[in-house]
């Protein structure tokens, strides 16, 4: 563990980091894995996974039972004195095998800290946790599955990770526990690792959950005092015991109450850089490459509060709409390293009960929104990648009204055409809600010159442009470009992207011109533009 000073320097370091960074992870494909108290076993899997597979997810969270004297066994309290044996969940895994997953390439088998009654000093008692977890995750192998879903939450009246109420707290410090909890970590991991080297740990949470002790001059004084005090130091031994090939996931369920992008981002580096002030420095390196940063999100929370409820018929007086849930799920799919996890209480996804019009509409759009199109998103918040950008588009453009629609056949797109007397608008904000134009209805056009450096001779030119209201036509140095029909109804609020390699003149200045029509109010282009090199490269 680094010192007071170490980690105040080590802060510092961190300060200049640049979030936007985070945001942009191609070519890692993202993985949203479904889990809720429809949680299904290993035999309703293997009974309807066809059907399952028919919603928009990338894999399932599964609770796996055994059978001991023909009596039901939980396969997911590991955390318990008691030693399973691995003959009582040989169904589970002859299930899963037997599965033919297609869709569902990411699944993982649920284990909670409950009942949470293990020593941290008893050697007995974990040798039947890491026993317990072995066999785990020898069916997860077995099966062919991802790997395991750890919930650290205690759901009984124990827990393992507060400190205060471990019951030798009076008989051992703080220190010394801390230290047993790194120890039985990396035995945790090496029982794992032995069974299933290249495993990969969904957490629904990892560290970052102490996330107010972490921002303390002396995060590990504060932990003493937290109720998860001890899982930062219990993943440090999985860290000391981690094989090169496998993966932990902090699943952020805190996720489930962010509605800004920046929430996200700020929580990305919370996980990423912050939580090193709790993990040795030897395993740093480790954590940076081998931990990845999740998302949970929650689309039916607050439906047990009176206030709110769940909404089938009528999912607009969801406390999430199904819009509002689509924008928290694009921003936790952008942002996340890899896995965004869905968790719902008041619904069956695999019933269909109680599912309301929208939600799994939002998830099938953000499933299927190509990657580059997430790149535009990035691109309309002024966050693009620096090593893609070649110039943003400038905000300030001229802009005429064509009422009679004669801009076109008069070569208002063209370079020699003289628009000194047109009035301006900005592009960062719809044109009819600006004060020259409220409420400006049908046509205009707009036109903006901006210099391609030289450097971007020789590359696959893109233009992203952040927003169209409706549609319209675009040019770019007098060619038509693309035309702009949006075939959903959210289209006029999302960003695209079209190839302008052939048209685009790079060491020189450039014309961009944009034919906007509307039906109602006249937005045009109201979200920032740029141009990036060599998409494709980085995401196909």
């Amino acid at each position: 563990m680094i010192s007071v000073q170490g980690r105040r320097l080590f802060g510092a370091m961190l300060g200049g980091v640049a979030l936007a960074a985070c945001a942009w992870a191609a070519p890692i494909e993202k993985k949203i894995v479904e889990f809720g108290w429809d949680v299904p076993d290993t035999a309703y899997l293997r009974e309807h996974v066809r059907d399952m597979e028919r919603l928009p997810f990338n894999g399932v969270v599964l609770r796996m039972y055994g059978t001991r004297d023909g009596d039901k066994v939980d396969g997911y309290t590991v955390f318990r004195r008691e030693a399973w044996q691995r003959d009582w969940f040989a169904q589970c895994a002859e299930d899963l095998r037997a599965t033919d997953f297609r869709t569902f390439t990411d699944n993982f088998i649920l284990m909670w800290t409950t009942p949470g009654t293990p020593d941290w000093f008893s050697d007995d008692d974990w040798r039947a946790v890491c026993n317990n977890i072995g066999i785990l995750a020898w069916v997860a192998r077995e099966g062919g599955v991802k790997g395991i879903c750890f919930d650290p939450e205690p759901y009984g009246e124990h827990t393992p990770w507060a400190y205060e109420e471990q019951p030798r707290a009076g008989e051992y410090t703080f220190d010394q526990y801390r230290a047993q909890a790194r120890k039985r970590g990396a035995e945790f991991m090496r029982a794992i690792a032995s069974e299933y080297p290249d495993i990969t740990i969904l957490m629904l949470f990892g560290g970052s959950i102490v996330g107010g002790a972490l921002a303390q001059a002396d995060p590990v004084e504060e932990l003493a005092t937290e109720g998860y005090g001890l899982l930062p130091f219990f993943i440090d031994g999985m860290l000391d015991a981690l094989p090169d090939d496998a993966l932990i996931v902090d699943g952020c369920e805190p996720g489930y109450y962010m509605e800004e992008r920046v929430a996200f981002l700020e929580a990305y580096r919370r996980m990423k850089q912050q939580v090193l002030a709790v993990i040795s420095p030897e395993n740093w390196d480790k954590y940076q490459t081998q931990v990845l940063a999740g998302f949970g999100l929650y689309p039916d929370r607050a439906w047990r509060d009176a206030g709110w409820g769940w909404h089938v018929d009528d999912p607009s007086r969801n406390y999430y709409t199904p819009e509002e849930f689509k924008e928290n799920l694009t921003n936790a799919v952008d942002v996340a390293d890899r896995y965004v996890w869905v968790y719902t209480e008041a619904l069956n996804w695999w019933t269909g009960k109680d599912v309301p019009p929208g939600y799994e509409e939002a998830i099938r759009e953000v499933q299927q929104e190509p990657w580059r199109l997430r790149l535009a998103g990035l691109v309309a918040r002024h966050q693009a990648p620096a090593e893609l950008l070649v110039t943003y588009v400038p905000l300030e453009w001229t802009f005429r009204k064509d009422d009679e629609g004669h801009g076109a056949a008069e070569g208002w797109h063209k370079l020699d055409y003289d628009d000194s007397s047109w009035e301006t608008v900005r592009t960062d904000s719809q044109w009819c809600n600006q004060e020259a134009y409220q409420d400006m209805i049908g046509n205009g056009w707009g036109r903006v010159w901006f210099d391609v450096p030289a450097s971007a001779a020789g590359k696959r030119l893109y233009l992203i442009v952040g927003a169209l209201d409706e549609y319209g036509d675009i040019y770019v140095n007098g060619a038509l470009v693309h035309e702009r029909r949006p075939t959903v109804p959210s289209g006029w609020r999302l960003p695209f992207i079209v190839e302008v390699t052939d048209a685009m003149h790079p060491g020189e200045r450039n014309l961009l011109a944009v034919h906007a029509m509307a039906e109602t109010t006249l937005g045009g282009v109201w979200k920032p533009s740029a141009v990036l090199a060599d998409v494709l490269a980085e995401v196909d």
